[in-house]
């Protein structure tokens, strides 16, 4: 509505995000901040209570190693190490300049925290997002939990990213939006301090992603928490399954069951979800069969009744879940095989 689109452009106060979530039916997860990692730090600078975070993005950066995932396209610039690298400045950046926000649905993907530190470790990064080296401290790394990684607008038939080349977050704006801090436990960057996530993961998101949905940086994440708010307690048993069955397999047939039924008790349909792995990395060995690992979450949304493309979003009121078109296999995520493996020592 007109109303909640005024609201979420101009309203700084967390009571009418939290008043969402219960509109629809909702309540908010709790998720524990993520802190820095020694082995990043030592590279690129500590990351402490001064707030001095690292410095990448060089003037001759690429998109980063698509073999690995890591890139030096992120963080925090060199001209003055206090705002965000430009990562749409790279040249042949795939550019979109589309001004029609015209995608087919959007795409609310939550990450598995164990499986991303697990992969920093084996040598690549499913987020895309971090410099070689990166490492989560070994708290993240036990805390077996679902957050969010990104808001994407999808096209059935072409791909868009940087949509109308946008302007990295400005840090001390996003510090300054009342959401800060719930955006920091439950948008966060489990292989960097709070203080400096900005730039990494979030900007990330932004640019790449958050541009092609709406023109109001700080209208895409509250969406963004609005919509995890949605699925809050179907996220919650899926995340508390795959704590039980952490170090073992688990079928797919049995996490959706759980995914299903917790809706269905919410009075919810239960949309179609994905399922996706990490096809990198070792794996688990099951009775001689190598197993990959549950990597992420995926909920999609399409255009609620009335709201036309061609226009920027801004409220959670303008999106109604739907099933998500079967996801496809890339090089670092795929669609979970029948059985697949859970990070973590067994419970």
């Amino acid at each position: 509505s007109s109303c909640l689109v005024s609201k979420i452009r101009s309203s700084e106060n967390m009571a009418w995000l939290a008043s969402q979530g219960k509109r629809l039916g909702l309540l908010a997860a709790a998720v524990v901040a993520c802190s820095s990692a020694t082995s990043f730090h030592d590279r690129y600078g500590k990351s402490d209570a001064l707030g001095v975070c690292p410095v990448t993005c060089p003037p001759n950066r690429n998109h980063g190693d698509s073999h690995t995932g890591f890139t030096e396209n992120t963080g925090f610039n060199t001209t003055d190490g206090k705002q965000c690298c430009d990562i749409c400045a790279v040249t042949g950046q795939v550019i979109d300049g589309n001004s029609a926000y015209d995608w087919d649905y959007v795409i609310l993907d939550s990450i598995f925290v164990p499986r991303f530190c697990q992969a920093l470790q084996e040598g690549h990064d499913v987020t895309l997002t971090h410099p070689s080296g990166s490492r989560c401290p070994l708290k993240e790394q036990q805390e077996t939990r679902l957050q969010i990684h990104g808001l994407w607008p999808n096209w059935f038939n072409k791909y868009a990213a940087c949509c109308l080349q946008p302007n990295p977050l400005d840090t001390a704006m996003v510090k300054d939006w009342s959401f800060f801090q719930a955006l920091g436990r439950r948008w966060s960057d489990a292989a960097m301090a709070a203080e400096c996530s900005t730039c990494f993961n979030l900007n990330h998101e932004w640019q790449k992603h958050g541009s092609c949905f709406t023109d109001s940086a700080k209208a895409y994440f509250m969406v963004g928490m609005a919509l995890q708010h949605a699925m809050v307690h179907a996220t919650d048993a899926v995340s508390a399954a795959l704590d039980q069955r952490r170090g073992a397999s688990m079928t797919v047939v049995e996490l959706m069951a759980i995914w299903n039924a917790t809706a269905q008790i919410q009075s919810q349909r239960p949309p179609a979800i994905n399922l996706i792995c990490d096809p990198q990395g070792p794996g688990m060995k099951v009775g001689g069969e190598v197993l990959h690992f549950f990597s992420e979450l995926q909920v999609c949304w399409g255009r609620a009744p009335g709201v036309k493309k061609g226009i920027p979003l801004y409220s959670p009121d303008q999106l109604v879940p739907i099933d998500c078109p079967p996801a496809k296999q890339r090089h670092f995520t795929a669609p979970c095989p029948a059985l697949f493996a859970v990070d973590g020592d067994s419970a």
